[in-house]
């Protein structure tokens, strides 16, 4: 198996220097996976990868607020005409939806009582998004009909910030974590998935003005533990069937449920069979306009997205994503092997996922493994893994970025550990390219540094 490392190719410091909380890649559609956004105070920049190793800017939103402060964003997909959406959303507790292709914010989706922490959009369908809020709930919405779908808070649910959420690859259960210290896993199915489905019929006029959609509110997790970690869990998502999560303990916690009624859990069940897609073609639909600016130049000039296809929309097959007729598909190269099975035996001895020893048992959960690494005793940083799961990337206070190899799991050693002598903020988020090829981060200096992967054989 070829090794691969990363190397600096350029930097991009925005021009008031402030911290920059987010930025992740366009996986919505392979037209665009070179494209990524950042949102810092109240602004929100579109770039992308540009030939040689640079950073082009492309379009800038500013929000008329001046005390908006963005904290998160997610790319999503007009579901009539599949141009680009970028959601945003941050400290005033609600959501912007920018259109990518007419630079237009054409509806603001309001719910959250507080600041808004998180977003993600479904696997499935990327109409659907799930916010996480400082109100303690995370809430589900369809971008098409701008209703909110579900609520996820109450009875049995998180008891301060949610700082985290995401769903499954199939689409059929999604994840969230806060402040609280806990874990949660919510059900999709059910009363939920009758509400996604009349969420896409919803028609405000035919139904009268005066009546709203019938919100559903759901206060019971399929599954809690706060046993994980001790201190706040600031990012977690999926990783096929398993969970990645971690806090401020420097390390990355890769766990999976300990359910008698479960039988096998799948940590292999993630591309091939989540992100499972069959597109037209890998090519560009159309280049972006205009010359690419150097870095120096600042954000702009600032021209529009050329217009998308229409994509067909998502259909659910046991757990797969596709998209009916195209010519390629894109395949993981993880095999889809190996499973954790559930054993009545003691704790010490048995094997989990590929015959790996289980170093760690609590309740309710089993730990597969722990990712270690340093200098991470800050809140909101997060990880990310590139589109097929192959690679982890996290970063540090110290502006250092730690790279793991998913595929191997049998020996999860740290593939590299990147840094440069003038990149020493805070790194909030590093974010892995469509294929894992790129690297870029966000630092606390308002700084984005893009990392390029070099090959060292195998």
């Amino acid at each position: 198996m070829r090794k691969r490392r990363y190397r600096f190719s350029s930097t991009l410091k925005q021009d008031r220097c402030q911290e920059v909380y987010n930025l992740a890649f366009n996986f919505t559609h392979p037209a665009y996976t070179k494209v990524f956004a950042s949102v810092s105070m109240n602004r929100a920049v579109v770039y992308e990868l540009a030939e040689g190793g640079g950073i082009c800017p492309l379009q800038s939103y500013v929000d008329e607020n001046k005390e908006e402060n963005f904290y998160a964003l997610t790319w999503a997909r007009d579901g009539e005409s599949g141009t680009p959406l970028l959601v945003i959303g941050g400290i005033n507790g609600v959501m912007r939806i920018l259109d990518c292709h007419l630079m237009s914010s054409p509806r603001t989706l309001k719910g959250h009582g507080n600041s808004i922490n998180d977003l993600k959009t479904s696997p499935v369908n990327p109409s659907l998004i799930l916010s996480a809020s400082k109100d303690e709930s995370v809430r589900l919405w369809n971008l098409q009909t701008g209703v909110c779908v579900a609520i996820f808070a109450g009875y049995a649910g998180h008891r301060n910030e949610v700082l985290s959420c995401g769903f499954h690859p199939g689409g059929k259960y999604i994840i969230s974590s806060g402040m609280d210290n806990s874990v949660k896993l919510w059900s999709l199915q059910g009363k939920v998935r009758e509400h996604i489905t009349l969420s896409f019929i919803w028609d405000e006029g035919r139904h009268g003005s005066c009546t709203s959609f019938p919100t559903l509110y759901e206060q019971y997790p399929e599954f809690s533990s706060a046993e994980i970690h001790t201190n706040y869990v600031d990012c977690a998502q999926y990783f096929g069937d398993a969970v990645l999560s971690k806090s401020i303990e420097s390390k990355i916690v890769l766990w999976v449920r300990d359910d008698p009624e479960s039988g096998t859990w799948d940590p292999w069940n993630r591309p091939a069979k989540g992100h499972n897609l069959q597109i037209n073609s890998l090519q560009r639909v159309a280049p972006f306009p205009g010359p690419s600016p150097r870095p120096e130049d600042g954000v702009g000039p600032l021209p529009t997205f050329e217009p998308l296809p229409v994509p067909p929309l998502a259909h659910e097959d046991e757990g797969s994503v596709e998209r009916e007729g195209g010519e390629f598909k894109i395949q993981s190269t993880i095999p889809a092997s190996g499973s954790l099975t559930k054993s009545t035996g003691a704790a010490e001895g048995r094997e989990g996922l590929l015959g790996i020893p289980l170093e760690k048992r609590k309740d309710q959960i089993r730990i597969v493994r722990e990712f270690n690494y340093d200098r991470s005793d800050i809140w909101f940083l997060r990880f990310s893994l590139d589109f097929f799961m192959g690679f982890m990337a996290v970063g540090n206070r110290d502006g250092k970025i730690f790279v793991w190899d998913m595929r191997t799991l049998e020996r999860p050693a740290l593939l590299q550990k990147i840094s440069h002598h003038s990149c020493n903020s805070a790194c909030r988020q590093a974010a892995l390219s469509f294929d894992g090829s790129t690297i870029v981060s966000a630092h606390d200096d308002g700084s984005i540094w893009r990392w390029d992967e070099t090959d060292q054989g195998a």
